[in-house]
């Protein structure tokens, strides 16, 4: 029959990763009564679902009418892929639609061996043997063969984890699977040497059984080669009082161990040798020791009784590998051995001085808030000087023209200004005063005929200032030549 409208199908995952052996169930249902119900294999297999139905190795497992549901008792690597199950059923109206869905299922393959390559080389030993060259560095690729999915990689330093400049890879194989690399760049450094270089792979494939066999991992045991490593700065050692015996110990690293190691002493014409005693058995030296980490020794010195001779010149130790060699400088001193430096008064003052700035700055501010100073000063009436001089300008406008001349029309000479405005300064002052209390008697008497009047300008005058203006001469402040009659005269209004 043929099917003319299309269905809905829901499938109970999208993907799910499974391991070879275990037991899964695929299922996809409608809302709808299914008529018929087929599975597709990765391969194309066709597997129709029915009650009867019997497959091998697939079982029908529906439920119910509205399900199309197969069990895989044992998951093997053939049933990696996309699985798609595709229903048939009828519409409300009786028309036959049709739907489908896909799961895909991966089957976990664990990597099936791994290996590690150093500049593309396999390699072939569990060392690694390098020179300790500045800026030089070995490609290490660790390979999982064979593996699904992609494994993960962990790279660790005497099983510490190594984060550094790290390269992933993949090549596809016929079969599905693929082989996974990742490749690091490693640096080396002195305190590597003897420790173990290690690749760790993560998968949900791995048995118990190979973990403890510890089959996901790879390492390699660092041998690093170098000449005994130089000193930043010379050594100084200190005795308090001449004549007085002292060892002193130096300690290097090098690898492999050095050959050849001897004192090239400030008191001494010859080369002392290592586990040797001068001829005036002055001076002895120690055998080389190892030290706690690989490739550290040490080696001691030993003064009976530490002459001027000795504080001279510098005095140095001679160490030799098959790689190199290197001096060892250190000087004698007398006198007491200076306390080591700290991190000095330096940061402790300026951490002070800066709590003092805050302190002193909080200080001012509130100083300055509680004077009302700056940006905290109150908005202020102003001040009866400053209606004093604004009576006193708007006086000087009227009457300039006319104060200016004397009474037979000739201009005034400029004698005694300084003291004529000073007095003249005075008289203004007094005539608002009076002025006020003149204005203050008026009230009085009118007070009880106007009540309500008055009321009602003190409430409009209670937000301004309570000075009478007067306006004055302005040119009383100007011109010094002015007779006394001139003042008394001068027209003034009242405001």
């Amino acid at each position: 029959f043929s099917v003319s409208g299309t269905l809905n199908v829901n499938q109970n995952r999208e993907s799910v990763t499974l391991r070879v052996g275990e037991d899964e169930h695929l299922q996809c249902s409608t809302t709808l009564i299914i008529k018929g119900c087929m599975f597709l294999t990765p391969q194309g297999d066709q597997f129709f679902i029915f009650d009867t139905a019997n497959y091998g190795r697939i079982e029908a497992a529906s439920e119910t009418d509205m399900e199309c549901k197969i069990r895989i008792p044992s998951i093997s690597e053939q049933d990696n892929g996309d699985w798609k199950c595709i229903i048939t059923a009828l519409s409300e109206d009786g028309t036959p639609i049709q739907g489908n869905a896909t799961i895909s299922v991966t089957v976990a393959v664990p990597p099936s061996k791994m290996e590690l390559f150093v500049d593309g080389v396999e390699a072939e030993s569990t060392d690694l043997q390098m020179k300790l060259i500045p800026d030089d560095h070995k490609e290490i690729k660790c390979v999982a063969l064979h593996a699904r999915p992609a494994p993960t990689f962990t790279w660790t330093l005497n099983e510490e984890p190594l984060h550094g400049n790290i390269e992933d890879s993949e090549e596809v194989l016929e079969n599905g699977t693929v082989n996974y690399a990742q490749t690091l760049l490693y640096y080396p450094d002195a305190k590597h040497n003897g420790v173990e270089l290690k690749c760790s792979l993560s998968h949900e494939a791995y048995s118990p059984a190979q973990l403890d066999s510890r089959e996901n991992e790879r390492g390699l045991n660092i041998k690093l080669l170098y000449k005994p490593l130089e000193s930043e700065k010379t050594q100084e050692f200190y005795v308090q009082s001449e004549g007085e015996a002292k060892t002193f110990n130096m300690v290097f690293e090098a690898f492999p161990e050095p050959t050849e190691v001897y004192w090239d002493l400030s008191g001494m014409e010859s080369h002392l040798q290592q586990g040797d005693t001068s001829f005036n058995d002055k001076y002895t030296s120690s055998e080389l020791t190892p030290g706690d980490t690989n490739g550290e020794y040490s080696i001691s010195l030993t003064i009976e009784g530490v002459s001027v001779e000795d504080t001279k010149n510098e005095s140095s130790l001679f160490v030799k590998n098959s790689e190199g060699e290197t001096e060892y400088k250190f000087k004698i001193k007398l006198g007491r051995e200076p306390a080591a430096e700290s991190m000095g008064s330096g940061p402790v003052v300026g951490v002070v001085i800066i709590i003092l700035i805050i302190l002193i700055l909080i200080g001012l501010a509130l100083l300055i808030r509680s004077k009302g100073l700056f940006c905290f000063a109150a908005k202020t009436k102003k001040s009866h000087s400053s209606d004093v001089e604004r009576a006193v300008e708007k006086e000087g406008s009227e009457t300039e023209s006319s104060e200016d001349r004397d009474p037979k029309g000739n201009p005034k000479r400029p004698t005694g200004r300084v003291s004529v405005k000073v007095s003249n300064l005075f008289a203004a002052m007094k005539s608002v005063a009076k002025t006020n209390k003149e204005s203050n008697n008026t009230t009085n008497k009118n007070d009880g005929e106007n009540k309500d009047t008055t009321d009602e300008k003190r409430n409009f005058e209670r937000g301004s200032s309570d000075v009478t203006y007067v306006e004055l001469d302005k040119s009383v402040l100007s011109q010094g030549n002015r007779s006394s009659n001139t003042q008394n005269n001068s027209a003034s209004e009242y405001a």
